[in-house]
C-alpha cells in the first residue's frame, strides 16, 4: 500500500504552495472560482494517488489546496 510522503516533505511542500499563493497571485485574486475548485476535486477524486481527503504523492488536504488558484497537482493532472 502507497504511504504518505514523510512528513519533512509535506511540511516543505505546504510551505512551498504558501509562496506560490503570495508570489504568483494578488492578494484580491488567490482563489479559484467554484467551477475549477469542482473540477479539479473531481479529477482528485479519480486519481489512483487519492485516499480521501489526502493526496499521497503530495500529502495534501485537497480540498483546501484546489482553492487557490496558483497551486498545482504534483503530478501535472490540474
Amino acid at each position: 500500500m502507497e504511504q504518505f510522503p514523510p512528513l519533512s516533505n509535506q511540511i516543505a511542500s505546504l510551505l512551498a504552495d504558501t509562496k506560490k499563493i503570495f508570489d504568483e497571485s494578488g492578494i484580491h485574486d488567490i482563489l479559484a472560482t467554484d467551477e475549477l475548485i469542482q473540477n479539479r476535486l473531481k479529477i482528485c477524486g479519480e486519481c489512483k494517488h487519492w485516499e480521501a481527503p489526502r493526496c499521497k504523492v503530495c500529502g495534501c488536504f485537497m480540498e483546501t489546496k484546489v482553492r487557490f488558484k496558483a497551486l498545482k497537482c504534483p503530478i501535472g493532472r490540474w
